[in-house]
C-alpha cells in the first residue's frame, strides 16, 4: 500500500477547541478523569478540529497527522461524508474508556501540559475520517502496560468484559468506513511528530489502484510546482526531473533523497518513475526490492524483482538476487523446495544462454546438492555442457568430479542406466566366448551362492572379492561411457565458444549506462551480431540481440538493426503458418 505524509488529502481543516471542551476540561476538577458525557463532548471536538482542549496545553496545537496511504480522489469526499455521520459513534465507542489515565509510557498521568492525549490515540478517535488500522499498528487504550505493575490498576483498565463492546463497536465503525468503496484505504499509521520506521503491515492495493494514487499525486505535485506555492524539498528535486526526463543525475539525487527520508509512498513515486524510464539499471530493481523488504513488504518486493526480470531479463545478477531473497523469505514454507527448484529453472531457461551466466548454474547445482538430488544435478549438467559459457571447459571438469562420486544408477535416468548396463554385458558375453581358459582341476571356487554373497565362507575369514571386483569393474565402466557421452557435446560446444571468445573478451561494459561507450566498443557489438548472424542459430542471435540492446539502448541504430532482423523472420513464419492452414 502506498503511504501518504501530507496532512490535508480528504482530512479536516483543524482548528482551536472551544466552548463543550473547555467545560469537559474544567469538569475533571480531580485530574484524573472526565464523565462519560463530558469526555464524549470533549472527543466530538477533537474529531472535528484537530486542535486539544486547552487544560491539555497549548490550545493553539496542531495534531500532526500522518497518513499511511493516499486517498482516491473521487473516494476523499465519500469518506469525509461518512466520517461526519459516524465521529458521534466514534465518540461514544471510545468514550467508555477512560484514556486519560494511560500515557506512552503506561503510567497514570495526570491532566495538564506535559500529559497531553497522546497523538496515537486521537488518530484511533478520528479514525472515521481516514480508515482503522490493522491491530499491529493501531493504539489500544485497552491494552494494559507492560510498565504498569501496580496492584491499583489505572481507572482505564477496565475487565475483559467491559472491554470487548468497544471493540466490537470500533470494528463496526472501521467496516462502515471500509465500505465506502474498494479504493479506501485501510491503514492509519501511528503519529508522534517523529520520522517513523517501518510499518508492521499494510493492505496491499491492486497496481491499477497503486498507479491511479500515483498520477493524482503527481498532478498535485505539478500543480504546486507551476503555482510555486507551498513547495517542499521533494518538489524542488522533483522539479529537476520533470524539466528533463534524461537528467540521469538529477534522478539519482531524487532516489537518494527519498531513501534517506523513508517515506514509503514517497520512495514507492521516485523509483517507479525512474525504472519506467530506465528500465535496465538493474541495480535500482533491487535498491527497490531491498526497502520493500525493510517495510516488512515480502509480497511487494517479489512484485518488484518480477517485474525487473521482465524488463531486463538478461541480467544474471538480478536474477541471483532474486533467488536469494526468494530463499530468506519463503524458506520455512511447505512447498519451498518445489517453489525455489521451479524459479531457478526458469531462470536458466531464460538467462542461462547468457556468456556469464557460469554463476546462475554453479548455484543452481549447489542448491540441488544441498537438497542431495545427484540426478537432478546430471540434468543440469546436460543442459549447462551444452550452452556457451565463459567457463564451460572448469564445467565440465566438475562435471568428472560429480560422476566419480555417485553411483551410475543415483545419476541418470533409470532407462539411460539400464540401456548401458545392458551394453556392458553384452560385451561382456561376447569376450567370454573367446575365452577358452578355465579354473584348473582341484581348485575349489569361493563364489558364494546368489543372495549369500555378503557372508563368509566357512572357516576361511574370506570376503567374496571376487564378486565386488566385477560390480566395480562394471561401475567404472558405466562411468566411462557416461562421462564420454558427455565429452561429444561438451567438444562440440567448446569449438562454438572458441569462435565467439574474441569478440567476448574485448567486451568491457555488457550492463546499461547513460555515459556514452566507446566507438570501437560500439564496433565491436556490430561485428558480433554480423558474425552471429552469418553463423549461429536463430535463438544465440536473439540472445547476442537481447544482451546488446541492453549495453547499446541509447544508440537507436542498434534497435533499427534488431527490426531489420526481427521483422523478416516474423513475416517468413507467418507466411509458413498462413500456408500450412490453406
Amino acid at each position: 500500500m502506498d503511504e501518504m505524509n501530507t496532512v490535508n488529502n480528504g482530512m479536516p481543516q483543524y482548528g482551536d477547541v472551544t466552548g463543550s471542551t473547555e467545560a469537559a476540561c474544567s469538569d475533571s476538577s480531580d485530574k484524573t478523569g472526565v464523565s462519560d458525557a463530558a469526555f464524549s463532548s470533549m472527543m466530538k471536538e477533537i474529531v472535528s478540529t484537530g486542535a486539544y482542549p486547552s487544560c491539555m496545553g497549548d490550545s493553539e496545537e496542531k495534531m500532526d497527522v500522518s497518513v499511511d496511504a493516499p486517498l482516491a480522489a473521487d473516494k476523499g469526499e465519500a469518506i469525509a461524508e461518512v466520517a461526519s455521520e459516524i465521529a458521534s459513534e466514534v465518540a461514544s465507542e471510545v468514550a467508555s474508556v477512560d484514556m486519560f489515565s494511560l500515557d506512552n509510557t503506561g503510567a497514570s498521568p495526570t491532566l495538564g501540559a506535559e500529559s497531553a492525549l497522546p497523538d496515537n490515540a486521537v488518530q484511533e478517535a478520528a479514525s472515521g475520517v481516514a480508515t482503522h488500522a490493522p491491530p499491529s499498528l493501531a493504539y489500544d487504550p485497552l491494552a494494559p502496560s507492560d510498565e504498569d505493575n501496580s496492584q491499583d490498576p489505572p481507572v482505564g483498565n477496565k475487565s475483559a468484559e467491559q472491554k470487548e463492546p468497544v471493540r466490537a463497536g470500533a470494528e463496526e465503525v472501521a467496516e462502515k468506513v471500509a465500505g465506502v468503496g474498494d479504493d479506501a484505504m485501510e491503514n492509519v499509521i501511528e503519529v508522534t511528530g517523529t520520522k517513523q520506521g517501518p510499518p508492521v503491515s499494510e493492505v496491499v492495493l491492486t497496481p491499477e489502484e497503486m498507479l491511479t494514487a500515483r498520477k493524482l499525486r503527481m498532478t498535485e505535485r505539478q500543480q504546486r510546482l507551476k503555482e510555486k506555492k507551498g513547495l517542499t524539498e521533494l518538489d524542488k528535486f522533483w522539479k529537476s526531473v520533470l524539466d528533463s526526463n534524461a537528467d540521469f543525475t538529477g534522478w539519482t539525487y531524487l532516489l537518494q533523497y527519498v531513501e534517506q527520508q523513508n517515506i514509503l509512498e514517497d520512495v514507492r513515486d521516485a523509483f517507479d518513475s525512474f525504472l519506467e524510464r530506465y528500465p535496465y539499471c538493474f541495480g535500482y530493481w533491487k535498491k527497490y526490492a531491498d526497502i520493500e523488504k525493510r517495510f516488512r513488504n515480502p509480497d511487494r518486493a517479489e512484485e518488484i524483482y518480477e517485474r525487473g526480470v521482465r524488463e531486463i531479463h538478461m541480467s544474471i545478477d538480478l536474477w541471483m538476487h532474486f533467488i536469494n531473497f526468494f530463499k530468506e523469505v519463503h524458506i520455512n514454507e511447505d512447498n519451498f523446495v518445489e517453489r525455489l527448484r521451479d524459479l531457478y529453472a526458469r531462470a536458466v531457461e531464460i538467462a542461462g544462454a547468457e556468456y556469464k551466466s557460469d554463476r546462475l548454474w554453479e548455484s543452481y547445482i549447489a542448491w540441488e546438492r544441498e537438497q542431495n538430488n545427484p540426478h537432478n544435478i546430471t540434468l543440469i549438467y546436460d543442459r549447462m555442457l551444452a550452452t556457451v559459457t565463459q567457463h564451460l571447459i572448469g564445467n565440465f571438469k566438475k562435471f568428472e568430479d560429480h560422476v566419480k562420486v555417485f553411483h551410475p544408477r543415483d545419476i541418470l535416468e533409470i532407462d539411460e542406466f539400464l540401456t548401458l548396463r545392458a551394453q556392458i554385458i553384452k560385451t561382456k558375453n561376447i569376450s567370454a566366448e573367446h575365452d577358452d581358459t578355465s579354473a584348473p582341476l582341484g581348485e575349489v571356487d569361493q563364489e558364494a551362492p546368489p543372495g549369500l554373497e555378503a557372508e563368509e565362507p566357512p572357516g576361511t575369514g574370506v570376503t567374496n572379492a571376487a564378486s565386488e571386483l566385477v560390480d566395480e569393474e562394471e561401475i567404472q565402466q558405466l562411468k566411462k561411457i557416461i562421462v564420454d557421452a558427455r565429452k561429444v557435446m561438451f567438444e562440440k560446444t567448446k569449438e562454438e565458444a572458441l569462435k565467439r571468445k574474441p569478440f567476448e573478451d574485448q567486451i568491457k561494459r555488457p550492463y546499461f549506462h547513460v555515459k556514452p561507450l566507446e566507438r570501437n566498443q560500439l564496433q565491436v557489438w556490430t561485428d558480433y551480431l554480423d558474425f552471429e548472424i552469418k553463423n549461429g542459430s536463430h535463438e544465440r542471435v536473439l540472445v547476442l540481440f537481447e544482451r546488446c540492446v541492453i549495453a547499446c539502448a541509447l544508440y537507436e541504430e542498434f534497435w533499427i538493426k534488431v527490426r531489420c532482423f526481427v521483422f523478416p523472420q516474423v513475416m517468413a513464419r507467418a507466411e509458413q503458418f498462413c500456408n500450412a492452414l490453406r
